[in-house]
This record gives structure tokens, C-alpha cells and sequence, in this order.
């Protein structure tokens, strides 16, 4: 893609129809997630997120540092587990595009808004569409890594309860909007970092496509992330942890 195109889309990001910057050609009549036709357009958007320097980022907190990713493969951790939550982000890659090509403030407000993380470090992740469960400008505190025991999964999908109890509107998780729409909300005052749902288990169908294996890209790490969890010494001993882990990831600061 031209740079001239990536710029032309991202000032679509600004204006009163965001949609139009993620658009998709359709290559058939034949919905590959859905016959709600917004559905189907706004997962195939999910699919490009990379061309505009925008990632999903699975957080890792100081309270996940005894779990199973700081003590095997975060690849072969995620195929067993059933849903995770992730943010997306802008990497650092846009921004010195965007830079480069004097964008207006506003643009450049944007990306640096969508970099904000429910933690520090964490995997970017490639993720087909129809592994997109729900997206969320806000944590919607889905109670992720349910089992699948007892149809737990489910339950929990279909379920108008968070994890802290909290009792929603019906079909709360399974909301699906574009990428645009979840970056325009993620900059406002009341929304700290976005949520989306996404299942790491494959051949199993949220949408009319089974879902495929997700892949770990890369470990990322926000220099300048959230200040009130932000402790260097401890974030460095959890990276280095990681990094042993998964000696094949190459990390990212953002």
C-alpha cells in the first residue's frame, strides 16, 4: 500500500464516517462470520488492523506472573485456553509515519491515544477475524479462561454477568463493532484502555467460520504506560522472565 493511501486513510479516522478508513472489497456474496451485514463488515476490518500500524495486545499484570505464560510458551499456552482479553494499540511504527508526513495534532492525538494498556508488557498477538468474540471501548471484565467442562465456555459467552458480578444488557460480550469505532470511543475521557474478547482455541464456531490457531507475534513493553503501575525494576524482571520462556519473540518498546 502507498503511503499516500495510509495517509488518506487515516485522516478518514477524524471525520464524521471513521468506517470508511478500515473498508474492506467484498470478494463474494457468501458471509464468511455473518449474515448481519455490519457484522460481517466490521470483523473483515479487524483483518487489516496491521496495515495501519494497529495491533491486539493480550496485557500481562504482576498478577499473571505466576501463571502459565511466565512457564511455557505463550503459544502453546493460548491453545488451551478458550478466551482471553486483548487491547488494541498503535505500535510506534504509525506514529513515526505519521510524523514523517507532518499529520495534522489531531491524527497524531489519535495514535497516541490508542496506546494505553491494562498493563505495561504484554504479546502482540495476530488474530484472525472470526476469533473476535466481542470489541469493547471499555473492560468489560468477561471472566476469561473458563473451561470448557460442563459447557462453561458457553455459559459464560451467553452469560449477563461479569466477573464481578455486574449484571449487563443482553449480548453485552458478543457486541461486535470496526476497529474505527472502537479507536474514536478509546479516546475519550471515560475510557481508559479498550477490551476485545478474543477465543484462542481453534475449531471452535463463534461466527459461520471455525476459528483458527492464534499467533504470538512479539513481546511489547509501554515505556511510558500507565504511571500507577508503572515500576521499572519489577517490569524488567517480569520481561526477562518472558523473554526466557520465549527465546523466539523479539520484544517491541513502545
Amino acid at each position: 500500500m502507498k503511503v499516500s493511501q495510509v495517509i488518506r486513510r487515516l485522516n478518514c479516522l477524524s471525520v464524521a464516517e471513521p468506517k470508511t478508513a478500515f473498508s474492506s472489497a467484498r470478494a463474494s456474496f457468501t458471509p464468511r462470520f455473518s449474515f448481519d451485514e455490519k457484522v460481517e463488515s466490521d470483523l473483515e476490518a479487524w483483518g487489516d488492523i496491521s496495515k495501519y500500524g494497529l495491533c491486539l495486545v493480550h496485557a500481562l499484570g504482576i498478577s499473571s506472573f505466576g501463571g502459565e505464560l511466565f512457564q511455557r510458551r505463550a503459544q502453546d499456552v493460548l491453545r488451551g485456553w478458550d478466551v482471553i482479553s486483548t487491547s488494541m494499540i498503535a505500535r510506534n511504527r504509525i506514529r513515526r509515519q505519521a510524523q514523517a508526513h507532518n499529520l495534522p495534532n489531531r491524527i497524531l492525538r489519535q495514535i497516541d491515544s490508542c496506546n494505553c494498556l491494562y498493563a505495561n508488557l504484554g504479546l502482540i498477538l495476530k488474530v484472525p477475524p472470526q476469533n473476535i468474540l466481542g470489541t469493547h471501548e471499555y473492560d468489560v471484565f468477561f471472566p476469561t479462561h473458563a473451561p470448557a467442562a460442563h459447557y462453561e465456555f458457553a455459559s459464560r459467552i451467553l452469560a449477563r454477568r461479569t466477573a464481578k458480578g455486574k449484571l449487563f444488557n443482553e449480548d453485552l460480550f458478543t457486541k461486535i463493532e470496526s476497529p474505527a469505532e472502537i479507536l474514536k470511543k478509546t479516546i475519550t475521557p471515560s475510557a481508559v484502555y479498550n477490551e476485545i474478547l478474543v477465543v484462542t482455541r481453534p475449531n471452535v464456531r463463534v461466527h459461520f467460520s471455525a476459528t483458527e490457531e492464534v499467533r504470538v507475534q512479539g513481546i511489547i513493553y509501554s515505556q511510558h504506560g500507565n504511571a500507577f503501575i508503572r515500576d521499572k525494576r519489577r517490569d524488567q524482571f517480569m520481561l526477562d522472565r518472558l523473554c526466557q520462556v520465549n527465546p523466539d519473540l523479539a520484544v517491541e518498546y513502545i
